[in-house]
């Protein structure tokens, strides 16, 4: 899969899964493949189905935003956009370690948000 590499001014978390770049929705992939598997948050605000849900939705956001202050970042976006009404790009995002910023070992690191994992893109759970 062909790659570009992309620059952003400033690159905002929207949600656990998606960042802002200058303006632009982008979709984190994860280390996953374009539909078939990557990362998938909880829903935020009016979208999640419970009050749990907003609340893990809230920890994943506050974990992708630390890690997008950490900086020494590279943004990657694989030329495919999500099957959603936005048609978001699917990107991956590398810290300064080469490791994606929605791995479980990133996700999972200081106040990590522990109820998101890294499962098929149509599916949500967090462990129990």
């Amino acid at each position: 899969m062909i790659t570009t590499l992309l620059v952003c001014a400033t690159l905002t978390a929207v949600d656990g899964d998606t960042v802002k770049c200058d303006g632009q929705n982008l979709r984190l992939l994860g280390e996953g493949f374009p539909f078939v598997s990557g990362i998938d948050t909880p829903e935020i605000g009016s979208h999640a189905k419970c009050m749990k849900e907003r609340k893990l939705a809230l920890l994943a956001k506050g974990r992708l935003t630390e890690i997008l202050a950490e900086g020494g970042l590279k943004i990657e976006s694989c030329g495919v956009r999500d099957k959603t009404q936005s048609h978001r790009s699917l990107v991956n995002i590398y810290d300064r370690n080469g490791d994606e910023v929605s791995s479980w070992k990133n996700a999972s690191r200081g106040n990590g948000v522990r109820g998101t994992r890294t499962i098929g893109a149509t599916e949500s759970r967090t462990p129990t």
